[in-house]
């Protein structure tokens, strides 16, 4: 009984096309999971906070509802990059990811779904990195995205 062997690979090929092994067939919930709620809960925390208005269920309720939708959208098309088989995710749209997440927190004061992107940009970058692509861009997106998220709740907090 002989087994056959998968032929060998050149280290140019295996940086291109990553082999079966380096594609994602199981997305992992816990990073969109997390960040949405985190993004809610900062949301529904700024808010509701005193001092309230007489409009601040309408408010939060509409606030809700975007956060949710943004966090839906980012998270399905991360969804869709993570998972592609013929190219891996790139370090560095996962790095212009995390600096659009940082910069809505910085010009605009928003806390509110900059969370869900910087968590949508971490797991492109994770995914990035374990597939070998960019790992320079994608450990610079995960630092960012871990600045956004602590500036996101010290402006939930704060503002």
């Amino acid at each position: 009984m002989t087994t056959q062997r998968e032929p060998t690979r050149t280290v140019e090929e295996v940086i291109t096309q990553p082999s079966e092994e380096h594609v994602t067939d199981n997305f992992d919930m816990r990073i969109p999971l997390v960040s949405t709620g985190l993004a809610i809960a900062l949301t529904a925390y700024s808010t509701l906070k005193p001092p309230r208005n007489s409009e601040s269920t309408r408010e939060t309720l509409i606030e809700l509802v975007i956060v949710s939708l943004v966090a839906v959208v980012t998270f399905l098309l991360t969804r869709r990059a993570v998972n592609r088989s013929d190219n891996a995710p790139s370090g560095r749209f996962a790095l212009g990811l995390s600096i659009i997440a940082l910069v809505s927190v910085l010009a605009f004061f928003l806390g509110i779904f900059s969370v869900a992107l910087a968590g949508a940009a971490m797991m492109i970058a994770i995914e990035a990195r374990r597939r070998v692509s960019s790992p320079t861009a994608a450990t610079a997106a995960i630092v960012i995205s871990a600045i956004t998220v602590v500036l996101s709740v010290f402006v939930a907090v704060v503002s």
